[in-house]
């Protein structure tokens, strides 16, 4: 989890902020539901019962989220529901999880998982579809051996609408090392801008995230080399939220964590970001780090309903 001292530091130096988010609130028991509040933590409040992976369109009307294994669309204050993704379009059994609005609104990427049996997943894969659920397409075929499950999501579409990174691994099933890559709106390899952190031996890369302008990704290393003691907390060593530049300067480490996910950036450069099943705040330079959401619950997958000022 981010260290307390600078975190203290920061909270302290740095001005409230405006604008607010929507996150998924994970009870101990039962489904997770959408909240909404202030960029600052305060004002909480449910929005919608059962729902996950929220997603707010690029003009800030509708948010896509994940209810029951299938997508769903709703206005952003929770009217107007809609399965995007109902079951019964698909051939065989699968969930879908991950959206991702293009950079002009008019599609949702997501993932898919089919398996072998409704217990055994075989892969998942990305698909795009209208957010009136016509035009589905697959843009990435299965993988030639389904021997362990392959996975792909974490989808993140570039806003200039070139390209579309993911975060991929060749075997979900045991967590082994993932790493981050991009295709085309044809499903065609891309090769994405940036030079992304490396590390010795396994590590995962993921959870990729463009930054509003395009100049910037943010994601997750994990260096699964790391020491899991009787401590509670593992060993921090090069984990956390990293950001790479277009321009090809060394990825910085703007976070120091081990499961933190980046899933929301505002248009002036804040990144809202889940650790430790809180959330969290910072700047794409580091600066301003600050917990504005802790409860005894997890909270999960923060976004911005609007940019902070």
């Amino acid at each position: 989890m981010p260290s307390s001292g600078v975190a203290a530091k920061r909270e302290a130096a740095d001005a409230p902020l405006s604008g607010e988010i929507v996150f998924a609130r994970y009870p101990r028991k039962g489904h997770p539901d959408l909240y909404e509040a202030a960029a600052d933590g305060s004002g909480v409040k449910l929005l919608v019962s059962n729902g996950a992976e929220p997603k707010v369109s690029p003009d800030g009307q509708s948010i896509a989220f994940v209810r029951h294994g299938a997508i769903w669309v709703m206005h952003r204050d929770g009217s107007r529901q809609s399965e995007v993704t109902a079951p019964r379009v698909y051939h065989d059994f699968g969930d879908h999880y991950s959206p991702a609005w293009s950079a002009d609104g008019k599609a949702i990427y997501f993932s898919r998982t089919v398996y072998k049996n409704p217990t055994a997943p075989s892969y998942s894969t990305i698909y795009s579809i209208r957010p009136n659920g016509t035009l589905l397409h697959r843009l990435i075929k299965p993988p030639k051996y389904l021997d362990a499950w392959v996975c792909r999501g974490d989808v993140a579409p570039s806003p200039q609408g070139r390209i579309i990174g993911y975060s991929e691994s060749d075997d979900c099933a045991h967590g082994n090392a993932g790493f981050i890559a991009a295709i085309t709106k044809a499903g065609k390899p891309a090769r994405l801008p940036f030079h992304l952190k490396e590390g010795e031996g396994d590590f995962i890369q993921r959870s990729p995230l463009f930054s509003p302008d395009g100049r910037l990704l943010a994601y997750q290393f994990f260096d699964t080399a790391l020491s899991f003691e009787s401590s509670p907390s593992p060993k921090i060593a090069d984990s956390g939220i990293y950001i790479s530049s277009v321009d090809g300067s060394r990825p910085r480490r703007i976070v120091a964590c081990t499961y933190c996910y980046a899933s929301g950036w505002s248009s002036d450069g804040w990144l809202a970001f889940s650790s430790q099943g809180d959330i969290w705040l910072v700047r794409s330079d580091g600066t301003g780090l600050r917990r504005i959401i802790r409860t005894k619950a997890g909270e999960l997958d923060p976004a911005w309903l609007t940019p902070s000022k």
